[in-house]
């Protein structure tokens, strides 16, 4: 990317933070406008590293947050779009002494007669291990999601064959209960007519 005449280069995780200003009511020539910006930051900063490089005008904050659980980073150009024209500015970031997650950054904006553009860039990354473990999981995903669609139908059959086997049983104690009380001694007994007969 090109901003105020600053070629620099971007990454998927940065959040880019372009501010405009225009008909700024000014009362002198010489008066200027300083820009506060309170940034909180969670967990808190335990260490901040500022990297100025002078190759491309861009200076880089790194904070630091408590076990290295995360890493925020700032990039500040130094230069702004003022009026059309590509003017440097100044900035600083601070952190506040009685909050170590609040964070001040001041930006001071020049004079201007009608705009003002800059094109700050902040980003936050985790840990190399972390995004290894977090990429182990990705590359998993595939084989669970196959593990997952094969468990389904054989648990599905298992249980079918369990109710078919449970029904089949309880049907065969039924028949074999009914049988056995069907069965058993039967006397028959004859029963013959008129002992003496009838005389003639």
């Amino acid at each position: 990317m090109n901003s105020s005449g600053v070629s620099f280069d971007t990454k998927p995780s940065d959040l880019k933070f372009e501010m405009a200003l225009s008909g700024w009511p000014f009362a002198q020539p010489s008066d200027t406008l300083r820009l506060h910006l309170l940034l909180n930051v969670t967990p808190n900063v335990t260490s901040l590293l500022q990297n100025n490089s002078t190759n491309n005008n861009i200076t880089t904050f790194t904070l630091l947050s408590s076990n290295e659980t995360m890493t925020t980073t700032i990039r500040m150009i130094g230069s702004g779009t003022v009026d059309g024209v590509n003017t440097p500015v100044s900035f600083s970031l601070a952190q506040n002494q009685s909050d170590p997650g609040l964070l001040v950054l001041v930006l001071e904006i020049p004079h201007f007669n009608s705009s003002f553009q800059y094109d700050p860039d902040f980003s936050v990354l985790l840990p190399s291990q972390q995004q290894e473990d977090s990429s182990s999981t990705t590359d998993l995903l595939p084989l669970l999601s196959l593990i997952a669609l094969i468990l389904i139908p054989v648990t599905l059959a298992t249980i079918a064959v369990l109710v078919a086997f449970l029904v089949w049983a309880r049907r065969r104690h039924i028949l074999w209960a009914t049988r056995k009380g069907m069965t058993g001694n039967v006397t028959l007994s004859r029963v013959d007519g008129d002992k003496g007969g009838n005389a003639l």
